[in-house]
């Protein structure tokens, strides 16, 4: 979509209010590779600003610019971000950020819980953005991903550090580290603590989720193997007699292992109903 640039003077930009608490700055270093650059090549790509100078996308660019001795940079000036509200200005600038900047996987975990926090304080119960949909579906739409994905990523910001460490390394994936934060209290802090010990997180992951099966993930095959049998059960009852002998008998200690466990769950049950 294109939009309109304007010369707009360096001196009265000004930086957004989130962005030394959530980014800050990159080094020096970095910063004179973007500036030799922008000297090379030219500003490839105009900021984003609110009406009033505020810096929406682009801080980085800003410096870069400032240090070549620029007196004024291309801006788009976004008056519909600041009639959409600071919800919609917010989730612009984190947004920008994510997609731009080298952040590790742990980082991109806080600045999703920021950008939704900050939602919050202007959307209680009410849709963010014109998507017609809550605030992480909004949020997720925004930054390209499910909202599966978002939830993972928050998921992980509430396991031990050492977890969290391991994932920022990619020493854990991200559903790895979901797994983690799915365990109880006391399953997390052992895996974290042999995590700390120098065994592999993979393997240390491994063996507690052998010693600690995850209840929703019981639920889960339960609830799969439930659904086959609704959708399946009436065929096979109708064609009973065309299934070949020598199938059953290939499949009898299984048929046989599930009449067991079928058994004892009608028991629970009649347990529980009596």
């Amino acid at each position: 979509m294109y939009r309109k640039t304007t010369p707009w003077p360096l001196a009265k930009l000004k930086d957004h209010p989130l962005q030394a608490k959530m980014f800050g700055d990159v080094n020096d270093v970095e910063l004179d590779i973007l500036a030799a650059d922008i000297e090379a090549n030219g500003l490839k790509h105009a900021i984003e600003i609110l009406p009033d100078g505020t810096i929406v996308c682009g801080h980085q660019r800003v410096r870069a610019a400032r240090k070549l001795g620029w007196t004024t940079i291309d801006a788009v000036v976004r008056a519909d971000l600041a009639e959409a509200g600071e919800a919609a200005i917010a989730i612009e600038f984190v947004k920008d950020n994510l997609l731009r900047r080298q952040l590790g996987a742990l980082g991109k975990a806080r600045c999703i819980q920021q950008l939704i926090e900050t939602a919050k304080k202007f959307y209680v119960d009410t849709p963010v953005g014109d998507c017609g949909a809550n605030i992480k579906d909004t949020i997720a739409d925004r930054l390209g991903q499910s909202r599966r994905t978002v939830n993972r990523y928050l998921q992980v910001l509430k396991t031990p550090p050492a977890i969290q460490n391991a994932f920022d390394a990619s020493h854990l994936s991200l559903v790895e580290a979901c797994q983690v934060a799915m365990m109880p209290e006391k399953a997390q802090l052992a895996v974290a603590a042999r995590i700390e010990g120098g065994l592999d997180p993979k393997k240390a992951l491994k063996e507690a989720v052998q010693a600690n099966p995850n209840p929703r993930a019981t639920d889960q095959a339960f609830s799969r193997l439930i659904r086959a049998i609704r959708r399946d059960l009436p065929h096979l009852q109708e064609h009973e007699e065309k299934i070949s002998p020598r199938r059953i008998c290939y499949s009898v200690e299984t048929l046989e292992q599930a009449c067991g466990l079928f058994q004892e769950l009608l028991n629970s049950k009649n347990c529980e109903d009596s």
